[in-house]
């Protein structure tokens, strides 16, 4: 972060060297080692041989298996498949998609969820008041459940969410700027230390095609999704 704009981070933020009781189970966090690209992550997936089978096919100029392999590739729990073949873009299709492993039906959700937030004023999180934000608390909450379940699958490098924060800035009448920030600096420098541990625990019992837990699916009913198609 060049030193001319600076993130005013959270007072009590992540520290991973804090040895508290709020951990989780390391050994069982990588679902798969970080990728370096997505193609390389969407070769993990289950039923990608099938999806190799369709780029053979249209490699030689055919495409008449092309649907028959998509379906094998769902029945075997490929979310990227899933993805491709939405024809409603909703809240439920793309929660499906992304528990199967989907890195853009992860995006599309944490886009929303964030669509809904009002920005305008955001800090970091030390001030916010539980009671009067307790919307904004339960969507910040959401997304960074799901950036930590994409951590887990080790594609947090997948990450075009458009998220502005207040910075400090030495050029500026006002002495600070709205500049756009990653999940990654959302989740490590502006939320409390706890509410990360908090959240990683719960991440930790997630794995590959199941549901997500009962907390997330509680708090993301409530949110409205404008997307479809």
């Amino acid at each position: 972060m060049n030193k001319m704009n600076t993130l005013i981070e959270h007072p009590n933020k992540f520290n991973p060297s804090k040895n508290d009781r709020f951990k989780w189970n390391l050994l069982a966090w990588s679902i798969f080692p970080v990728s370096e690209n997505i193609d390389q992550y969407l070769e993990k997936l289950p039923g990608f041989d099938y999806l190799e089978l369709i780029s053979e096919e249209e490699e030689m100029g055919r495409d008449i298996f092309s649907k028959e392999y998509l379906e094998k590739a769902i029945a075997k729990g490929n979310g990227h498949a899933m993805y491709t073949q939405l024809d409603q873009f909703n809240k439920e299709n793309l929660i499906k998609s992304a528990k199967f492993g989907s890195p853009d039906a992860f995006v599309d959700l944490i886009s929303e969820i964030n669509e809904k937030n009002d920005l305008s004023n955001f800090v970091n999180t030390s001030l916010l008041d539980p009671l009067r934000d307790k919307d904004f608390f339960s969507r910040i909450d959401c997304m960074l459940y799901l950036y930590t379940l994409m951590e887990r699958l080790g594609i947090s490098f997948y990450d075009p969410v458009n998220i502005t924060a207040k910075h400090l800035e030495a050029d500026t009448e006002s002495s600070y700027k709205y500049l756009p920030i990653t999940m990654k600096e959302l989740k490590y420098r502006l939320c409390d230390h706890k509410h990360i541990i908090l959240i990683n625990n719960r991440a930790s019992s997630w794995n590959l095609g199941l549901q997500f837990d009962q907390e997330f699916m509680s708090k993301i009913s409530s949110i409205d999704f404008s997307i479809c198609n």
